[in-house]
This record gives structure tokens, C-alpha cells and sequence, in this order.
């Protein structure tokens, strides 16, 4: 049976329309000016949700009462610890986000009276706090765990209309970090079924300023008698100060010399990695001679192959939450993308039998895994082993993860339901 919600079409309706597609709950939407509305709602707040147990109000209410229908899925987090970050972020979302969001884009929208000194307050309060986003982004994902929770489903809905409308090119190139975990949870089918497909905005847009009563005028300023010019005076040359001894160099301080990436001083390989990739994808989907050519140019002495295996896969029981495993890690590889290039699959029996399994094939400049990959705080999550580029049993193992349907697991043969690709 479908709940029934009292609702305006706004992002707090969004939201619980989110988790409801991901939880599967039958929701049936009406508008606040229904005559009934006031039966189940004598204090007149909406959204209020309509229950077998009882109606109560307050979108976020409603939200988490929607991801405790269905515990199995994770929308609340997947132990304690999770559930509290899930509260914190959806609590910061109410409290930080949301009051100034209103502030700069309720006057855009016609809402709300433009005022210049809130809107520029409102701005910048606003990017105050999309930076703590951005900055817990960096490391993660997700907002809490490493899956969509509410957490990440309510800010993307108090975001939607802001990216749409007001967060320009220039202000969203400080929060690059957020706009990447954006355009991952907003192109969800559950977001796109309820939202939509967001579309930046290409400039902000602007509330349009009251306009003055008709026929008043600006007041004059009385007129301030003339003072007599005074003949001007001819300039002195400025006198050079002396330099004191030992000032040569000037006040800046000479320039560092940059760092050099350690694996930029290996000594020459015969192997030329961007060459490896062009090889790869030189025909489409890719070449299938590849390793033909491959393996008698692999330079052994100069790169290395790794298995990496992911550690959780017995947690991996929704399919396209596990899909956003691959990107988000994948997302997160830029530093080594000079050094290093790679294939990730998601294997499973097909896409609606969990467990899914996470693993993956690399190669990397150096004998090691790069220390651009360890600072990717998604590596500590998976079992990396060294393969041998000599032993054909691993040599194997490569090219069925490069190409193959099928790949043997722990669990036995499975199919490859995703692969990605980093070059």
C-alpha cells in the first residue's frame, strides 16, 4: 500500500522522493491544499507523511523514517558509527546549507525581497560551508560510508536548484571536490527517476532589485562653496635609499625548486607507457592484439603488474552501489595517472545476485605500488599482490581481466558485469 505524503514540489519533496526510489516504497504525492490536508496536520506543516501508525512532519523526519523501512540497504549507514555521520551530515545540511541557500535563492525565485547585504553574506556563508564539504570529499567518496546514504541524498537535493541556477563556472571551480560527489549522486536512477538531469548554470542568476516608488528622486547634495586653487608645487626627485650590504637577492625569498616525483628519476625504460595505451585503444572497444605486441616490449626492470583484490566484497549487495565503487576509486587516481594504467571489472553471477565481487589490474612505472596510489584512501581497502610478467599463469590472469566474459574468483566462475578502464 502507497504512504501518502503532503507535499509542495521543492527539494524537501525531492529528498524523500529519493529515498523512496532507492527503498522501494510506494509514495503517492499530494499537494498541502487538499481539504483533508488539515485532518492529518492540525498544526499545518508539511511535507507530512502519512503512516498505519500515525502522520508526522518535517522532511527529515520523513527521510529517515523512509531508510529505516528498508535497514538492509544501507541508506541510514551500515553499523552505528555510519548512522551517526549520517545524522551529522543531514543535521549540517539543515542548519548550515539550507538557511543560507534560502537567503540567496528565494529572491532569484521571486520568494524573497532581494537584499544586497544579505545576498553578498549569504554567499559567502555559503561557500564557507561547501568548503567543509569539499574538504571531506577529498577522502571520501561518499558522505558517510562507501555507499549513497541520506546523508548524501538530502545535500544533493539542497544543492540541485543552486547548481542549476546560481553556482556559475568561476565559484564552482573552488569546490571541485563537491561537484564531483554531486554529479555522481545526482545521475542515480533513483535522482534522475524523481529530480530529473540537473544542468549546470552556465552564470548566476540574478534577483532583480526593487524598484523605486515612481516619482521619487534622488536628493541633492548641497553645493559646497569653492575653495581658491593653490599654485602647485614643483615635485622634489625622490632620493634613493642606500641598500644595506648584503641585500642583493631583494626581500623575496629565492624561488623552491620543485619536487620531483621519485619515479621521474627511475633510470630509462624501454617501455613507453603513453605508447602501451595508445596500443590498447587503437582500435575500438580496444585492440585485440594487444598482448600479442604487449608482452615482448614489457620491461620488467622498469614497471611492474599488480592484483588488487577488493577486501569487502561479502558487503557488495547492491549492484549499482557497488558500480560507484569503481568510479569513485577511479576518480581519486589522477596523481599517478603519468605512471600508471589500469583495468577494474565488477564480476557477479549477473546484476541482481549478490555478492558482487570489486578487483582489479594495474601496471605501474617502478617495481612498487606508487605512493600516489597508497595516498588514494580507497587503496588501504584492497589486498594488492605482485604479478609476474614471466609466469604464464599470471600473464593469464592479465588478459582475462583486460578482456574476458568470464573470470575465476574465490567463489568460483563469474561474469564480468562492469569493467573500467584507467588510462
Amino acid at each position: 500500500m502507497a504512504l501518502k505524503l503532503f507535499a509542495e514540489p521543492d527539494y524537501r519533496l525531492w529528498k524523500i522522493q529519493v529515498a523512496a526510489e532507492y527503498a522501494g516504497v510506494d509514495i503517492d504525492v499530494v499537494n498541502p491544499s487538499s481539504p483533508d490536508f488539515k485532518t492529518h496536520s492540525p498544526a499545518g506543516k508539511a511535507p507530512l507523511l502519512v503512516t498505519p501508525g500515525g502522520a508526522f512532519f518535517e522532511s527529515n523526519a520523513i527521510l529517515r523514517y523512509v531508510a529505516r523501512l528498508r535497514p538492509e540497504l544501507g541508506l541510514y549507514g551500515a553499523s552505528f558509527q555510519q548512522a551517526a555521520l549520517v545524522d551529522q551530515w543531514v543535521d549540517f545540511s539543515a542548519t548550515e546549507l539550507e538557511p543560507v541557500r534560502h537567503i540567496w535563492l528565494l529572491p532569484v525565485t521571486g520568494q524573497l525581497q532581494f537584499n544586497g547585504k544579505a545576498y553578498v553574506e549569504a554567499k559567502k556563508e555559503l561557500g564557507d560551508a561547501l568548503s567543509v564539504l569539499n574538504n571531506h570529499l577529498l577522502h571520501n567518496t561518499y558522505l558517510a560510508g562507501e555507499q549513497i546514504t541520506i546523508a548524501d541524498i538530502a545535500i544533493a537535493a539542497t544543492l540541485v536548484e543552486p547548481y542549476r541556477e546560481l553556482f556559475e563556472p568561476n565559484f564552482r571551480k573552488g569546490f571541485e571536490n563537491v561537484t564531483r560527489w554531486f554529479t555522481t549522486v545526482v545521475n542515480q536512477k533513483p535522482f534522475l527517476t524523481a529530480v530529473g538531469k540537473v544542468e549546470f548554470a552556465k552564470q548566476e542568476k540574478r534577483a532583480a532589485k526593487p524598484a523605486k516608488p515612481e516619482g521619487e528622486k534622488k536628493p541633492q547634495q548641497p553645493q559646497q562653496p569653492k575653495q581658491p586653487q593653490q599654485p602647485k608645487q614643483p615635485q622634489q626627485p625622490k632620493k634613493e635609499e642606500p641598500k644595506p650590504a648584503g641585500d642583493d637577492l631583494g626581500d623575496d625569498e629565492a624561488p623552491k625548486p620543485k619536487v620531483k616525483n621519485p619515479l621521474d628519476l627511475l633510470p630509462a625504460s624501454s617501455m613507453n607507457l603513453d605508447t602501451v595505451k595508445k596500443l590498447l585503444f587503437s582500435q575500438k572497444p580496444w585492440n585485440p592484439s594487444f598482448f600479442k605486441e604487449f608482452w615482448p616490449m614489457f620491461d620488467a626492470a622498469g614497471y611492474s603488474i599488480y592484483f588488487a583484490d577488493y577486501n569487502y566484497n561479502n558487503e557488495n549487495k547492491v549492484y549499482f552501489m557497488t558500480c560507484n565503487l569503481l568510479g569513485g576509486y577511479l576518480q581519486r587516481c589522477d596523481d599517478v595517472r603519468r605512471y600508471a594504467m589500469g583495468v577494474m571489472i565488477l564480476a557477479g553471477h549477473n546484476d541482481e545476485e549478490p555478492p558482487f565481487e570489486v578487483s582489479a589490474i594495474w601496471i605501474f612505472r617502478g617495481s612498487e605500488v606508487p605512493q600516489g596510489m597508497k595516498d588514494n584512501p580507497d587503496s588501504e581497502y584492497y589486498t594488492w599482490t605482485k604479478l609476474d610478467a614471466n609466469n604464464n599463469e599470471h600473464r593469464n590472469k592479465v588478459e582475462t581481466w583486460f578482456f574476458s566474459e568470464k573470470v575465476n574468483s574465490k567463489t568460483g566462475q563469474l561474469s564480468v558485469l562492469e569493467r573500467r578502464w584507467f588510462k
